[in-house]
């Protein structure tokens, strides 16, 4: 078979996934599941899904392999802001990060633009809550991730660490602080629009108080 063959099955291969709707009935199936993390019965359930998915697709040999880690288990989270200068109290839509230790209490906000270690020395996290960017700084050279950012954070003192969707759309991120192991210090993380607010408030001296629920 030569490439020309070969590049065809490909082109082939790939017009098949834009007029298939299959992929788009397992993405509907997997966002059905109430709780897809890690040890938990939606979990489970997403790679049985998976696994069928693969072999109706034609993969051969699908299993699954077992392995053994912490489970955590989110509860609820509640984050409400002051701003004591003009009477303002507001509470905002947020979720756990995975791993975040349980938390409740309340600190000054400090808003520390993407989270390096530059712009928490500068800003002074000690005893605050850090409100920062999911997204990498342009000129950082490389992906910077939430679980450095949370690093660098707990050793700069911040009390917890708020991540703030860089992409709009009413919509909370996740994504685990650290795999296995409780986070060193609570990450929560709020819509882009709700990151805006946050980081107005932070700039007038808000304070915040956050309530965290969560096992591992």
């Amino acid at each position: 078979m030569d490439d020309f063959d070969v590049g065809d099955q490909v082109a082939g291969a790939l017009g098949r996934t834009w007029l298939d709707d299959r992929p788009w009935q397992l993405l509907t199936r997997l966002t059905e599941l109430d709780d897809r993390l890690g040890g938990h019965p939606g979990d489970r359930r997403a790679a049985e899904l998976v696994a069928d998915a693969f072999e109706t697709a034609g993969i051969r040999n699908v299993h699954a392999e077992r392995f053994e880690l912490n489970r955590w288990t989110r509860g609820t989270t509640e984050l409400a802001v002051t701003v004591p200068d003009r009477g303002v109290e507001r509470s905002f839509e947020t979720v756990a990060l995975p791993y975040s230790p349980p938390f409740e209490g309340e600190a000054p906000l400090v808003d520390v633009g993407h989270g390096t270690p530059a712009e928490l020395d500068e800003a002074d996290v000690s005893g605050a809550v850090a409100v920062t960017k999911t997204a990498t700084p342009p000129d950082f050279g490389r992906p910077y991730h939430r679980a450095e950012k949370v690093g660098h954070a707990a050793a700069a003192g911040a009390e917890a660490f708020v991540f703030t969707n860089h992409v709009p759309g009413q919509l909370p991120p996740t994504g685990s602080l650290r795999f296995d192991g409780e986070a060193a210090i609570p990450g929560l993380g709020v819509s882009a629009e709700s990151g805006k607010w946050l980081r107005e408030y932070a700039a007038e001296g808000a304070r915040v108080r956050v309530r965290i629920d969560a096992e591992t």
